[in-house]
């Protein structure tokens, strides 16, 4: 695996994603920038780490730039390093448990009812069975069956049993 993915080159963003498809145990990836007037990257490291949180470095150095992708599931720091005269960028899978629940695209409604509810992340949605749902106030069967839809679409479910 080791030589395949030291061969890689990046060259968009849907390449950073069939990686992470590809090999499911990598977590973060380094790349190295090949040309200054290229967007190609090698890979000069990658490993099972999950992320730091890159949003605040970011914030608190701004010469570098922070970009998160929910669609294609990762997020990325991007800069430049003086030591070594090259942009880099780190870029980590994002775990979907932590993911706002914004990100998923439920209707208005439901997405109001969740929040209202303290429901704010996946992983605090993936934990409700059913049942449970459908005791939110005003939350019905066909919001839960959407909400049902929605997760299933992204790999995801609600928890089988109390």
């Amino acid at each position: 695996m080791s030589n395949n993915i030291r061969n890689l080159r990046i060259t968009s963003l849907a390449t950073v994603e069939e990686l992470f498809q590809k090999y499911p145990q990598i977590n973060r990836v380094i790349l190295r920038r090949v040309d200054a007037g290229d967007d190609t990257y090698d890979i000069t490291h990658y490993d099972s780490d999950r992320p730091n949180d890159l949003k605040w470095i970011a914030e608190k150095y701004p010469d570098k730039q922070y970009e998160r992708n929910p669609k294609r599931g990762f997020e990325a720091l991007s800069g430049y390093d003086g030591m070594t005269d090259a942009t880099f960028k780190v870029i980590y899978r994002l775990d979907p448990q932590a993911a706002p629940i914004d990100e998923l695209q439920f209707t208005e409604r439901s997405l109001r009812l969740l929040k209202e509810n303290r429901i704010c992340s996946v992983g605090d949605l993936t934990q409700l069975t059913e049942v449970e749902l459908l005791q939110i106030p005003n939350l019905g069967r066909k919001a839960c069956d959407e909400i049902k839809d929605i997760l299933a679409r992204h790999g995801l479910s609600l928890r089988l049993k109390a």
